[in-house]
């Protein structure tokens, strides 16, 4: 399984506001991926992000969001689809402007919340996403579920796709996640969240990558557990 990628969601605080522990968390992930300033960070907290991301060797991506930091991201919101491109080229200008400063490249986009769930759903939205990303380069890989059609724009742009699992949110039937409104969306109980992963694992789902929520309160404990499931040491 050493070739499965652990990812979190980092830079997540706002100007004195912290949200998470990204540097006791980076030594158990390989990927982080950077909120972009508009559902949570800021230029200063994004600095510094990547700045830490890099002294731990990891692989740096955009979390780009709606512009919600009451809701965190994670309230639905309707724009035209050129406005929605407009926010995701400003977030991703911003992020890699700060990666290549420090000489590196942007790895990845992840969407968040909201967001995502309309790009798993939303074909027209998907291929924005992936058309736009294109244009940033071939190279860089689009991230979400693998019964997305975000996965199926990325293969029309030629980019490449990472499929990933959670650890900390519950599945529906259909494998969708949970909707967080609801009261046992989110999974607290480290057992059962190594349990989930186990199962899609020898389930057959196509996994590249298993996400661990940073502003989930057990997330330094499901990092670590997953981390030993996958590379049996800790790094620490």
């Amino acid at each position: 399984m050493k070739n499965i990628d652990i990812n979190a969601d980092m830079g997540e605080g706002y100007g004195i506001y912290k949200v998470g522990d990204d540097a006791a968390l980076m030594p158990y992930i390989t990927s982080a991926n950077i909120a972009c300033g508009f559902h949570a960070g800021d230029y200063n907290t994004m600095h510094k992000t990547v700045g830490l991301a890099q002294e731990n060797k990891l692989k740096i991506g955009a979390h780009p969001g709606y512009p919600d930091r009451m809701e965190f991201g994670r309230k639905a919101m309707h724009y035209d689809l050129e406005v929605l491109r407009a926010q995701l080229l400003y977030q991703l200008g911003a992020l890699d402007a700060m990666i290549r400063y420090r000489g590196g490249q942007l790895h990845h986009v992840k969407p968040h919340g909201a967001f995502y769930h309309l790009a798993t759903s939303d074909k027209a939205v998907a291929e924005m996403i992936a058309e736009t990303v294109a244009a940033m380069g071939q190279d860089i890989a689009l991230v979400g579920m693998y019964e997305a059609e975000m996965r199926l724009a990325a293969s029309k742009y030629g980019l490449p796709y990472k499929s990933e699992i959670f650890a900390d949110r519950r599945y529906q039937k259909n494998g969708l996640l949970v909707p967080r409104d609801q009261a046992d969306a989110v999974i607290t109980d480290v057992d059962e969240g190594i349990a989930q992963i186990k199962a899609l694992l020898t389930g057959g789902y196509p996994v590249d990558t298993i996400c661990v929520h940073g502003d989930n309160r057990e997330s330094l404990i499901f990092a670590k557990a997953i981390y030993d499931m996958v590379y049996g040491n800790d790094p620490a």
